[in-house]
Formats: structure tokens, sequence, C-alpha cells
């Protein structure tokens, strides 16, 4: 239990930024920016569908997956996640990259 007590404790990525978007101001333009130089519609919005609302198939080895929504929609995209779920996409996301 001190080790799940101690990790859960332990700065995360997503802290920290969160801590800098509350200090300053700027974050939020250059997340904006960050999203369209990274192309993110492109993964995250279906063929004449809503930005960044998901629903986009992607073709893989292991069958089609659809994207996910990341728009701030309370009920149905991202706008209601708290820190621990953007922890949680943040590692889920990164081991899917090892």
């Amino acid at each position: 239990m001190l080790a799940g007590a101690l990790l859960a404790l332990a700065p995360t990525h997503t802290r920290i930024i969160a801590a800098a978007v509350q200090s300053d101001s700027g974050m939020v333009e250059r997340g904006r920016y960050l999203a369209m130089a990274s192309d993110c519609t492109a993964c995250h919005t279906a063929p004449n569908g809503p930005a960044f609302a998901g629903g986009r198939p992607i073709a893989s080895p292991i069958g089609v997956i659809f994207s996910t929504n990341i728009t701030p929609d309370r009920d149905t995209g991202i706008g209601a996640y708290s820190l621990a779920d953007f922890d949680r996409a943040c590692v889920t996301v990164s081991r899917l990259g090892t």
C-alpha cells in the first residue's frame, strides 16, 4: 500500500502540465498550435464529421480501430476528464508506443 500511495503522489507529465496551464495563459494557445501542427484532426475526425469528434476508421493488423472523441464536450468527449483520467490516457498511449 505504501508503494501505491507513493506512486499516486509522484509527479506525472499531466500534473506538471496542469500546473503550468494554471500559471501560464499562453499554454492554451501553444496547445492549439500543437494540435494544428501535429494534425490531430487527421486521426480524430471522421470523413465529413465534426473536428476532433472521433469515429475515423483506421485499418490495423488486428482489424479496424475507430479513433476517439477528443473534443471538450463533457458528455461525449474529454471535457469531464479528471487529472487522473488524463494520466491514465497518457500512460496507455505511451505503452502503445513501446
